[in-house]
């Protein structure tokens, strides 16, 4: 796509092997570009998407492969990027979402990925900036950037990660910063910065540098969380509510927390 400037959506339905890359969309009236029944090997890249109207990027229907890397996305009026009943294979990686209007920096809900959501940056999101929903994740959540945020960093319900949650930099967020809820499961939750945590709930139960919590959901769980720092939170900065690990045993942690009211 040679353009510079295009003021409505990039719609790839029913196509194989397209490449957006250093396009630049501007108030799309629904979202920037929209991928639906992509099969064979698409990417976008390079490309910037502002104020589009509902998403910047939304995936859907039926997508089996595709990496979506290096793009801005500048306040969009829902989400920044949406993927939405799918099963498909690529990597997520070294984006910027930013201002996002509505709720969500990024959704996953009812997705199959097979690869990493890796090295990208979510700021100033009035909700939560990463959310994963009834989803499966084949891969790492690893070395996210998160700042700024009215909700939670990232967060987990009815899902299942089969990968770790390691390398991120959460900082500036008024719930928490990795919750893991709702029957989720997930690996390893390691060497995450976790700073400046909490204010949603005022400093009671619900401002957390990392939680795990079985407490709705018998089974939510975490195979360890370990070598994480974490300061500043207001409520607790490691929090494990009725939760065991798969094989029934207490998790150990040996993650540094500092400036919380409790561990």
């Amino acid at each position: 796509f040679p353009y510079t400037t295009l003021f409505r959506s990039i719609i790839i339905s029913d196509a194989e092997s397209v490449k957006v890359d250093g396009t630049s969309i501007k108030n799309p009236d629904y979202s920037g570009i929209l991928v639906r029944n992509s099969k064979g090997n698409s990417s976008i890249s390079n490309t910037t998407i502002s104020k589009s109207d509902k998403y910047g990027i939304l995936v859907s229907d039926g997508t089996s492969k595709i990496d979506i890397s290096n793009n801005h996305i500048t306040s969009a009026a829902t989400y920044g990027v949406y993927f939405f009943g799918v099963k498909f294979e690529g990597d997520f990686k070294g984006n910027t979402i930013e201002n996002t209007k509505g709720t969500f920096g990024v959704r996953w809900n009812s997705a199959t990925v097979k690869g990493n959501i890796i090295k990208n940056k979510v700021l100033n999101n009035p909700d939560v900036a990463m959310w994963f929903n009834n989803s499966k994740i084949n891969g790492n959540v690893d070395s996210n950037t998160i700042k700024k945020g009215a909700k939670t960093g990232i967060y987990f319900a009815h899902t299942t990660v089969d990968g770790d949650i390691k390398g991120n930099t959460i900082k500036n967020m008024k719930g928490n910063g990795i919750g893991v809820y709702h029957g989720s499961k997930c690996g390893v939750i390691s060497n995450n910065t976790i700073s400046d945590i909490g204010g949603d709930r005022a400093g009671n139960a619900g401002d957390y540098g990392i939680v795990v919590s079985a407490l709705d959901t018998p089974g939510t769980s975490a195979k360890a969380i370990k070598n994480n720092n974490i300061s500043n939170v207001t409520y607790c900065g490691i929090c494990i509510y009725a939760g065991l690990s798969p094989k029934n045993k207490p998790l150990k942690n040996y993650s540094s927390v500092k400036g919380s009211k409790y561990l």
